[in-house]
């Protein structure tokens, strides 16, 4: 009952006011991909975090949680924005083993914000 009146005064109103209870939209992208060692064999249980900053790739400033791979290197996460927007996504990693110390990937993606289903980026990274 309570969600039927939240939505029907969301409704009648025509946006989300506070006392409706609507969520605000999230926009969103999938990472997927393997993760690489040097010579190109599986990296097996380390931590992929993602950080998302302006388009230009010169500042970031949302960082998610990571991931940890798959015996096979596989990963994948779900990285949720505010805004349908474009912005430049940068990965990092870490080994359990090596302790809070994180590598920083070479690699810069662009990407486009979009609502749901997210689209997914798929990307193969090698640690250098």
């Amino acid at each position: 009952m309570r969600r039927t009146v939240g939505v029907l005064c969301c409704l009648a109103l025509g946006s989300c006011e506070p006392l409706c209870a609507c969520s605000p939209p999230t926009y969103g992208i999938v990472v997927a991909g393997n993760l690489l060692s040097a010579e190109g064999g599986p990296v097996a249980t380390t931590q992929v975090r993602a950080e998302v900053g302006h388009i230009s790739c010169n500042a970031f400033s949302g960082m998610w949680p990571g991931v940890v791979t798959a015996p096979s290197g596989e990963f994948a996460m779900e990285l949720e924005y505010g805004a349908s927007d474009s912005a430049c996504v940068r990965l990092f990693v870490r080994d359990a083993a090596s302790g809070p110390a994180e590598l920083s990937l070479p690699a810069r993606y662009r990407v486009q914000f979009g609502g749901w289903p997210y689209d997914t980026l798929r990307v193969n990274v090698s640690m250098p």
